[in-house]
């Protein structure tokens, strides 16, 4: 939490069976900061029941991929997210194909 404090990114890709503190503790925690209220939030997990969507929805999380997930669709809902640059509006620059240049 505290490299996520320092960073402040704009997209949480977050596990939910994390030591410590668990994902859900974690969303719940940072959601709650002003510097992560507009982030995206995502739980990416091998909880896959509905009941674990939902409390990933009540935790604060905007989505939740069970595992293993489909990539593309996880990078269209990052996409189709607007976010803040520098002071800017606009949608989250594109990604390099999974193996392509770095």
């Amino acid at each position: 939490m505290a490299a996520a404090r320092e960073f402040r990114p704009e997209v949480l890709l977050l596990d939910l069976g994390l030591p410590g503190f668990d994902g859900y503790e974690v969303a719940r925690i940072l959601r709650a900061e002003a510097p992560f209220a507009d982030a995206l939030f995502i739980a990416i997990s091998g909880y896959a029941q509905d009941s674990d969507r939902q409390r990933c929805l009540a935790s604060g999380f905007d989505d939740h991929f069970p595992k293993p997930f489909d990539l593309s669709k996880l990078l269209q809902v990052i996409h189709s997210r607007p976010y803040q640059e520098r002071g800017t509006h606009g949608h989250f620059p594109p990604c390099a194909p999974v193996g392509g240049p770095p």
